[in-house]
């Protein structure tokens, strides 16, 4: 139970952070944020291990790159089942760097599922980091 407790507010803070730092998410109320990270806490202790043991050969494959798909796709489900909760396509605003410029990119709806799922297990890895036992 302390297990679980401790998987929702990580995933909790990363959902949020990941909120704040980029537009790609975005949920009504906290209380919809909390509800998708109860979903990504279940989606990710329950069906994320199986599909890790199932397509463990395509992983050594791809060199770990399916790992970040099943991540994303633990994200899809909790989007489906939370009502109030979204993962949204966005752009990002051009950067100028002294006399380098990069332009604005728009970010489509698979690969905004990607980067996100990718900076939730980032910030994630992070916290576990921070206050480990």
């Amino acid at each position: 139970m302390k297990k679980i407790i401790r998987y929702f507010l990580i995933n909790f803070v990363s959902l949020f952070l990941v909120s704040e730092l980029i537009n790609a998410v975005s949920f009504s109320s906290l209380f919809n944020l909390a509800l998708a990270s109860i979903y990504l806490t279940i989606l990710n202790l329950i069906l994320k291990p199986i599909l890790n043991f199932i397509l463990t050969p395509f992983a050594f494959l791809t060199l770990g790159f399916l790992r970040l798909i099943i991540n994303s796709l633990t994200l899809f489900l909790a989007d489906i089942f939370v009502e109030g909760f979204q993962v949204i396509s966005f752009s990002s605003p051009s950067l100028t760097i002294g006399k380098t410029q990069i332009p604005s990119q728009n970010v489509t709806l698979f690969w905004s599922y990607i980067l996100v799922s990718f900076i939730i297990e980032l910030f994630s890895n992070l916290i576990i980091w921070i206050f480990k036992e």
